[in-house]
């Protein structure tokens, strides 16, 4: 049952690497196979707070924010993905969402899958710059850390009540912006 879902999930997913080394920033947009105007697209954005990646040892927070959502968001489910063994995943919270309406789905030490159900109406039409979750990560190792944004295939769906096609959502790239 579980090798199933996983290969579903492989097979209805986009998979976007966001790549940050030392303090070196990538730079870029994926946009696959999407009509919608940029302005109508879900975009969504990893943010490390710090100047530089941590000692190990040490913990350090990384927060996927919602940079826009023009129809706003009811639901959304992401799979967050430490991608090496550069970093382990401590926990994960909201301070956008009740934690009553924040699901675990499954948590491991290097990914994390949940999913929330905004039932205050926060995340309406037009909402930027919205923190959708904050993990604490402890870094174990020198100097690097690769982390992957996962968008399951029906996992958000607008204020209209709309599926937001994931060929219309938009990661940016992972970046630093202090402590």
């Amino acid at each position: 049952m579980k090798r199933h879902m996983v290969q579903m999930m492989v097979a209805a997913r986009i998979f976007v690497i966001g790549l940050v080394l030392l303090t070196t920033v990538g730079s870029g947009l994926l946009i696959i196979g999407s009509s919608t105007p940029a302005e109508r697209r879900v975009t969504l954005q990893i943010q490390i707070h710090a100047d530089e990646w941590p000692p190990p040892g040490e913990d350090f927070v990384a927060d996927i924010v919602l940079k826009s959502a023009p129809d706003g968001l009811q639901r959304y489910e992401l799979i967050f993905n430490v991608d090496d063994v550069g970093a382990r995943i401590e926990k994960i919270e909201s301070r956008t969402i009740k934690l009553e309406h924040l699901q675990i789905v499954t948590q491991s030490d290097f990914s994390v899958w949940f999913k929330a159900v905004d039932l205050d109406g926060t995340i309406r039409p037009g909402t930027t710059d919205m923190v959708l979750a904050t993990i604490t990560l402890r870094m174990l190792k020198l100097g690097l850390a690769n982390f992957s944004l996962e968008i399951p295939q029906a996992a958000l769906v607008n204020d209209k009540g709309h599926e937001v096609n994931v060929n219309d959502v938009v990661v940016l790239p992972t970046i630093f912006v202090g402590p």
